[in-house]
């Protein structure tokens, strides 16, 4: 799967269905690390569906942010990780990576622009 496929049914939502939007979040924590076509946002998105499509987005939240002390091959790291949207859009907000923690829905952005980000931005 591309991940521009994995954002198509991250669009769709619950109509996608279950198995495709685990797909699409596997993907977008693949691509994490490599890829800046994968925003703070994708990850996010992907924590709108609670159980095993939240559980990726999530896992590539803490690599994104710096935080991945677990490793990618620990068995249960899954197990260790915070999959909750309101604590995520809470600590990018306290740490300076999303201009606006009270924004609803992000807005991804590749850098700041002159001036800073405007409100609801999620700098990458």
């Amino acid at each position: 799967m591309t991940i521009e496929e994995a954002m198509a049914i991250l669009e769709q939502g619950k109509s996608a269905g279950a198995f495709e939007l685990i797909r699409a979040a596997g993907c977008i924590m693949e691509h994490c690390e490599d890829s800046h076509a994968v925003t703070v946002a994708d990850m996010l998105r992907c924590l709108d569906f609670p159980g095993l499509p939240a559980e990726p987005g999530a896992r590539a939240l803490y690599v994104r942010t710096g935080r991945d002390g677990l490793g990618w091959n620990a068995p249960d790291s899954l197990d260790k990780v915070t999959a909750d949207k309101e604590y995520w859009i809470a600590y990018l907000g306290t740490h300076g990576l999303l201009t606006d923690p009270a924004a609803n829905t992000p807005q991804p952005q590749s850098g700041s622009p002159p001036g800073g980000a405007g409100p609801g931005k999620i700098i990458e």
